[in-house]
């Protein structure tokens, strides 16, 4: 069984919903913030959140890593594309895009004052910055296809 580590305003919802979508059992433990226990050092040592620990017992960090090994360990879910499908490039570099870019600019955001900086107004007017043109190709591939 699926035990996911997670805590509110991570990206551990996501991983709840493919756990659901998928039908398979797993246990939710909801972290604390503040200083974490060995307990759950020893399961995620750079006390990251969300972790899904495997039916295996190993443990995995990165939400859209996990997404994918979800998907490609329950592929009667229809989480993703089939490794075959012309479809399964976009599904890539979009879960990659989501996860290395729109999450960094998130943080910034929500987290600037806590930021080097210390400045949320700076933090956040440098986002811009961290999306670059990905904001503009973001909104055009989002755009419905035509036939």
């Amino acid at each position: 069984m699926y035990k996911l580590y997670t805590r509110a305003n991570t990206g551990g919802f996501v991983i709840e919903a493919a756990l659901a979508l998928a039908g398979v059992p797993f246990d939710q433990i909801d972290v604390p913030k503040g200083r974490p226990n060995q307990a759950f050092l020893d399961i995620s040592p750079l006390n990251q959140v969300p972790v899904l620990v495997l039916p295996d017992g190993r443990s995995m960090t990165e939400s859209a890593a996990i997404c994918i090994l979800l998907a490609e360990r329950h592929p009667e879910a229809g989480l993703a594309p089939a490794a075959s499908s012309a479809d399964r490039a976009d599904f890539l570099r979009w879960m990659f895009f989501m996860s290395s870019v729109i999450y960094s600019a998130d943080l910034r955001f929500f987290y600037a004052p806590s930021l080097h900086d210390r400045s949320p107004r700076r933090g956040r007017c440098q986002i811009g910055g961290g999306l670059g043109n990905g904001s503009q190709l973001r909104h055009s591939r989002c755009r419905p296809r035509r036939p």
